[in-house]
């Protein structure tokens, strides 16, 4: 049981850090990618990628 705690904890922290990793290259790729912008725009927006009111169907669904 005590080997086994070490382990776990070190892969909560790699999962971790590739969530992240994953996160920050799928926000560059919807910002990047005009089609997705306007479709998960609303949701970037509530996370602060997109400034205040500029596009109308962005701000719409919030």
């Amino acid at each position: 049981m005590g080997k086994l705690i070490p382990k776990i904890a070190k892969n909560v922290k790699r999962c971790k850090k590739n969530i992240l990793t994953i996160c920050n290259s799928v926000s560059i790729f919807y910002l990047s990618n005009e089609k997705h912008r306007r479709r998960f725009g609303w949701q970037a927006d509530n996370a602060g990628y997109f400034e205040e009111g500029n596009d109308k169907e962005t701000r719409k669904k919030t």
